[in-house]
């Protein structure tokens, strides 16, 4: 099992996670996988934040083409460093 995405402090102390859902999380199998996910997190008492990927896809449809490069320009790059500092590891 794994999750999506931590939010730690400058100590990787975690502070909460965020799981972006696509259309799957609503097959039988995904919801009691997220369902467990869901009471580990909350008997951790670390929020867990779910998104729907089509909420997203949406957000960033409605940007201005020049904030679509520009983020996608950033997240390449942020890729790239973390991809860097995982071979480092």
């Amino acid at each position: 099992m794994e999750t999506g995405h931590l939010i730690c402090d400058a100590s990787t102390k975690v502070l909460g996670t965020i799981e972006i859902d696509d259309p799957s999380h609503g097959e039988p199998d995904r919801i009691a996988c997220d369902l467990v996910k869901d009471i580990l997190f909350a008997s951790a008492n670390i929020p867990l934040l779910r998104i729907e990927n089509s909420v997203i896809n949406d957000t960033f449809a409605s940007l201005p083409e020049k904030q679509r490069a520009t983020f996608a320009k950033n997240l390449r790059e942020a890729r790239a460093r973390w991809s860097e500092r995982k071979s480092r590891l």
